[in-house]
This record gives structure tokens, sequence and C-alpha cells, in this order.
């Protein structure tokens, strides 16, 4: 499979000389302490395999709405026996109000199973696109009841999906991991409002994990 993820684990190893390294030891740590994981953008399936692989007594559903990148991710779970993991072939949104939306294909993502892609419509974030597909639809609040770890890497459809939940996550207060883009604005004070209530503690991710 032609992707530019499978080369960085190829080169420089799970563990690599880059942020991702201390994101997936921090993954794998907590995913092996909880009982119900949602991993929503899982792509080709790295951080599914290590953190579903460390779950050893948790429910896991990984969720990814490109319908040839997830072929590719229940592949990789097959050839690692992780035959457990629910996969959910659905774009994640706040509110379902419609039974299929587009995907697009950013234009400066040119592998065969993309890195990123983004729903055309209602996202805080936006590229240029290449290519679209047109994908199910799967509405946050059916997937997050009882959930204790949380992981969106939607590229830009973040704070739409979590502020539709903010008295799910306030009640339940599952650990989150989110990436959080430069233009993100809604989100970064979604996150900040977290914190300032007093639920949530927010930690960043690079070469080492930082209050």
């Amino acid at each position: 499979v032609d992707s530019i993820i499978v080369r960085h684990v190829y080169w420089l190893g799970l563990y690599g000389p880059a942020w991702e390294g201390t994101e997936i030891r921090a993954w794998q740590y907590f995913c092996g302490r909880a009982s119900k994981i949602l991993e929503i953008g899982a792509n080709i399936g790295v951080y599914t395999l290590c953190g579903a692989s460390r779950a050893a007594q948790g429910k896991y559903t990984a969720v990814e709405p490109h319908p040839f990148t997830s072929g590719v991710l229940r592949r990789n779970l097959e050839l690692n026996q992780l035959g457990r993991v629910n996969v959910v072939e659905a774009a994640v949104v706040g509110r379902k109000l419609t039974d299929s939306m587009t995907l697009m294909i950013p234009t400066v993502d040119q592998d065969e199973t993309r890195s990123g892609s983004f729903l055309a419509a209602g996202g805080e974030v936006s590229w240029r696109a290449s290519q679209s597909y047109d994908v199910a639809v799967a509405d946050i609040h059916d997937l997050i009841g009882g959930v204790d770890l949380l992981k969106l890497d939607v590229e830009g459809y973040e704070y739409d999906i979590l502020n539709s939940v903010r008295d799910v996550l306030l009640d339940q207060r599952p650990t989150l991991f989110v990436e959080v883009l430069p233009q993100a604005h809604k989100l970064q004070q979604f996150l900040a409002d977290l914190s300032r209530q007093g639920k949530f503690q927010l930690f960043a991710a690079g070469r080492t994990i930082q209050r």
C-alpha cells in the first residue's frame, strides 16, 4: 500500500523522531486502562493497532469514512489478529441530518491511502480537494455512550463533534486525544473552556508531554 504513514513507520520506526512517537506511547498507556475506546478518523490503523493490542479487556471501535482506507484498516487488523475491533465505515458528525455526505480528499495529499480527508460542509478547517466520495454518516450520540477514552483526528471537524456532546463529556469525563490544528480557533476555545470548568486538564504532545 502506497501511504505516507506506512513509509514513515518503515523508515523511522513506530516511535521514530517525530511527535507521533510520544503520542502513540501515551495512547497505548491509556488504552491499556480503558474499558470502552472510540477512535474517530482511524485511517489505516496505526493507532488502532497500537491501542487495541494493549486494550486486552476494553471494547474498541474505530471509525474511518474513506472506502479504500477503511479496507486497508480492516486488512491490517486481520493481519495482526485484532478482529475484535469494531470498524465503522462512516463520517461522524455532531448531529446526523442526512444518511450520506461528501468526503473531500485534499489536493496536497496524493497517496493511495490518504493521511487525511474532510467533509464538504460543517468543518472548522477546509482544504482544496482533488477527489470526493459520498460516504455514510454516523451521529456521535450513537457512539459516545460509556466511552472513557476518545480520540479524534478528523481534519477540522473536531469542534462540531465535541461541542454537540459537551454535556456527555462533562458527565462521563473521558480521556480525550484531539488533533488541534492552528486554524481551529473554536476547538481551542472549547478545550480551554473544559479546562476552566475544572473537569479536564490539558496536555500537549511533542517530544515530551507538557501540561
